[in-house]
């Protein structure tokens, strides 16, 4: 049995820890840490240039993102956060921490399987 370490964020990696601060003109809209999976950030709440970035992010880097609107909330905007349609987006993000896929290769007669778990 063998494991093998990849050492860059991948799908389904867990990202815990990310610092996100979000400002539109100026205005801070948001200010949180947020666990996600890579993939699954939408869930809650991460816009997708954000996750976009964070999966070139190494551990503990801070990023300076400017996210055009259709990365961000689109043509819809948010009514949550008072942001219009088709605006653009500053956040400040760190990437505290996240856990690394690792990939178990087990021979079963001929095959082999591949589990990924994080």
């Amino acid at each position: 049995m063998e494991l093998l370490d990849v050492s860059d964020i991948n799908e389904s990696c867990l990202c815990r820890a990310v610092h996100i601060i979000g400002r539109h003109e100026g205005r801070e809209f948001e200010n949180r840490d947020v666990n996600f999976v890579v993939g699954e950030a939408s869930e809650v709440g991460v816009v997708d240039g954000v996750e976009q970035a964070i999966k070139k992010c190494k551990k503990g880097e801070k990023s300076l993102l400017k996210v055009k609107a259709k990365y961000a909330y689109g043509a819809v905007g948010c009514v949550d956060h008072n942001i219009p349609a088709d605006a653009d987006l500053e956040y400040e993000v760190e990437l505290k921490k996240f856990e690394k896929v690792r990939v178990l290769i087990r021979p079963v007669t001929d095959v082999s399987i591949v589990d990924v778990f994080c």
